[in-house]
């Protein structure tokens, strides 16, 4: 796939405003439960509903995330669902990427959506969890963490 001109389409369909959000979300559902899903693809959908400010499908994303069938791209998926959900920043999805932190490959992305939503609580969790980080010599960690409170 030309991802170029992929991204260029999902841009032309995004500057149609909100009555191009359910194309976009189906297409973003198709990707999703494809065992051939290229995430690069699903950040670029997901990034045309960020740009639609379609705030309020963050919950199907959520739902969507649940629906991921197993495989080798499966977690992968996951992560670029939960950055889409962080980007849209809808406050009602803190309690999903509070949960999601319980799953420890999708931690990291679950802390940086948190971050991206910008609640009290979720950046208290990402700092406190930073401090661990630093505390348990987890460099790594500790800068993706900083990086995300940076980004939000």
């Amino acid at each position: 796939m030309n991802l170029g001109l992929y991204a260029a389409a999902t841009t032309a369909l995004a500057a149609q405003g909100e009555g191009a959000v359910e194309p976009v979300l189906k297409r973003l559902e198709t990707e999703a439960v494809s065992e051939k899903t290229d995430v690069r693809t699903l950040e670029t959908v997901g990034s045309a509903l960020v740009a639609m400010n379609a705030r309020e499908q963050a919950a199907r994303l959520e739902a969507l995330v649940l629906k991921v069938p197993a495989g080798k791209n499966a977690d992968a998926v996951k992560r670029s669902l939960m950055s889409v959900i962080g980007s849209l920043r809808n406050p009602k999805s803190e309690g999903f990427l509070l949960r999601a932190l319980t799953d420890a490959n999708l931690q990291e992305a679950a802390f940086t959506a948190l971050a991206r939503l910008g609640s009290p609580t979720g950046i208290a969790r990402v700092k406190a969890a930073l401090e661990n980080a630093k505390e348990n010599g987890n460099e790594d960690l500790a800068d993706k963490l900083n990086r995300a409170l940076q980004e939000k």
